[in-house]
């Protein structure tokens, strides 16, 4: 009876979302939008889905996530990004933090915001979130869920995001 009363609550107040529902392009580009102006009010252009291939930036962290709903989600920038989040990142002295410290944290807080704005239900019964550097040739084989090109303050950032096994 417990296990019936826990599953009634669960959908009641946390309705599960099928693996289906999924952010697009647009979506992971309006999320981070939101959360940049968060972070440090900042100018920003959408550049739209990214083309097959890659585009040269040099610094890339990737958050890995478990739950019913695993994902990835790798972000890639250049160093004008890393000095512009240093920069801007007012409640602790820039001694205190380097630039990849803080694009990991940064990295890590998007991506919990946007777990917590698509899959709420999932978000209480997740894994540990934990950012790592990587490369490219950690990426699942399997093309990305969705992706995205934007320009905060004239610096590029790549968005990509694996949902469900395609994530592993």
């Amino acid at each position: 009876m417990f296990n019936t009363l826990t599953q009634t609550v669960k959908q009641k107040f946390f309705p599960i979302l099928k693996p289906s529902i999924s952010p697009s392009s647009l979506d992971l580009a309006n999320h981070f939008e939101k959360f940049v102006n968060y972070w440090a009010a900042a100018e920003y252009e959408y550049l739209g889905p990214l083309p097959k291939g890659l585009c040269g930036l040099q610094t890339e962290v990737s958050v890995h996530w478990k739950g019913h709903m695993g994902g990835r989600i790798v972000i890639r920038c250049n160093s004008g990004f890393l000095r512009w989040l240093q920069e801007s990142r007012d409640d602790k002295p820039a001694h205190m933090r380097t630039e990849k410290e803080i694009f990991h944290e940064m990295s890590s807080l998007y991506s919990v915001y946007l777990i917590f704005c698509f899959w709420m239900s999932d978000f209480m019964e997740m894994d540990m979130i934990q950012p790592h550097s990587s490369t490219p040739a950690d990426w699942p084989s399997a093309e990305p869920t969705a992706t995205c090109g934007l320009l905060v303050q004239d610096n590029p950032v790549e968005i990509r995001l694996w949902i469900g096994a395609a994530s592993f």
